[in-house]
């Protein structure tokens, strides 16, 4: 995808003390990316006289009080040197824009022909959840010059608390509008991004929904919620959730290709997901994982759920034969839906099992909070085990391979559900 250049100032500028014979003073200069015959430049610009050096009385005795009556004024410089241009180019069609252009019409013609199209299905759906209830509504008839204002997107925030959506909301609702004015401003259409001089701690209102402690699955609860359930699979499919940690999408895409063993360790290959809007399968290997998807991993399955499921590939209702079958596909060979299965078996023996609106995600949390809590497993086994995106732990996410004392921690959650490590009484462990 094509970048468009940056243009304008670069930082805040910085501060010179140049002596001379009449006495030392105080100017400001900036970098800033210009275009000079089409093509842009990097150029000092200034200087910017901030007054003389004194020792007495009013004025700048330090070149770091030079630097504060900088830091006030700098913004004011930079609008009067670097002017919003009247119009810029648009690639997409050719026609005119500038900051008189409307926000809907910005987000039509140039936004979404650079962005969008290289959205992955389920960005591209949230991108549009964001458009059309948030972004146009407020601002879809406001200029890009208006909506370049701090107070302006102040006043969308706290519409967005007014509305009691959550936190997470009003954070990425901030981050559209901050993204927008960002490619208004490289494309040299307006001048720099009011949202980026609101603090970090101001950006986001008193009223939104504050993220509290997710609910998570303990071992008793899983264990009266399995007790509940009576056919293999659904059994099958509850123990994958809480003991090897799946995400839903990933779930119900797994085919007996990529259930292996070797040197006595089981793993699943997790190497796609499933899309319940679209209901479309994304495949992460190949071309489309080199470039932007997400990365293979592998996940440790402990040794008696791996013994239920070489039995299922046995005498279960599925061709165990075929690689490229799903382990647990409908009647017609398709991959089960994953919100079909929580209604019809997952919140149903919930229910009956005292935990009400559970959902597939709390076992996964289940997961972690019993390996952290009970098991005492250090942390980088449990991240092994999620495959969690964290800079630090990147090592460990794309790693091709479960660790020993990764297979090992599973293995020990196992044993707890089992009641051989304080997982409950031998009844309940007989039950799992």
């Amino acid at each position: 995808m094509h970048k468009a250049p940056k243009l304008g100032p670069l930082g805040k500028g910085f501060v010179q003390e140049i002596k001379t014979k009449e006495g030392t003073r105080y100017v400001a200069r900036w970098n800033a990316y210009v275009l000079v015959n089409g093509e842009r430049r990097r150029i000092q610009c200034g200087p910017h006289e901030l007054g003389p050096k004194v020792h007495h009385g009013p004025g700048l005795k330090s070149k770091k009080e030079a630097q504060k009556a900088w830091n006030k004024i700098y913004w004011s410089v930079f609008t009067e040197h670097h002017p919003t241009p009247v119009a810029a180019k648009l690639q997409s069609d050719g026609t005119a824009a500038s900051a008189d252009m409307k926000v809907e019409e910005f987000i039509k013609h140039v936004w979404e022909p650079r962005r969008v199209k290289d959205l992955e299905d389920n960005s591209r759906i949230n991108w549009e959840y964001y458009r059309d209830s948030f972004l146009i509504p407020f601002f879809g008839q406001r200029t890009l010059a208006e909506i370049n204002n701090e107070d302006v997107i102040n006043s969308f925030m706290s519409e967005v608390a007014d509305r009691q959506f959550s936190e997470w909301t009003a954070k990425k609702s901030f981050t559209y509008v901050k993204a927008l004015l960002d490619m208004a401003r490289d494309l040299g259409i307006t001048q720099g991004n009011a949202a980026r001089l609101i603090p970090r701690l101001k950006r986001i209102p008193r009223g939104v929904k504050k993220s509290k402690d997710q609910p998570f699955v303990s071992v008793e609860q899983f264990i009266a919620i399995l007790n509940e359930i009576k056919k293999p699979r659904d059994r099958m499919i509850l123990k994958i959730l809480f003991l090897c940690a799946v995400r839903r999408s990933e779930l119900f895409v797994i085919k007996w290709k990529d259930f292996h063993q070797q040197d006595g360790t089981f793993t699943f290959n997790i190497e796609r997901s499933f899309c319940s809007r679209t209901h479309k399968i994304k495949e992460w290997m190949g071309k489309q994982a080199g470039i932007r998807g997400r990365a293979a991993g592998k996940v440790a399955v402990p040794p008696r759920l791996a013994k239920e499921i070489i039995g299922w590939r046995e005498y279960g209702d599925t061709d165990g034969s075929d690689p490229e079958s799903f382990i647990f596909p409908t009647r017609n060979g398709t991959c089960m839906i994953p919100t079909n299965w929580a209604e019809d078996v997952l919140k149903p023996a919930g229910e009956r099992a005292g935990v009400t609106n559970v959902s597939y995600h709390w076992f996964r949390r289940g997961h972690a909070t019993v390996q952290h809590h009970v098991g005492r497993v250090p942390d980088k086994q449990i991240q092994g085990q999620l495959r969690h995106s964290k800079v630090e732990t990147t090592r460990n996410i794309y790693m091709q391979q479960v660790e020993p004392e990764t297979w090992k921690a599973v293995v020990d959650l196992e044993r707890i559900v089992y009641g051989k490590k304080g997982g409950g009484s031998k009844g309940n462990a007989d039950a799992a």
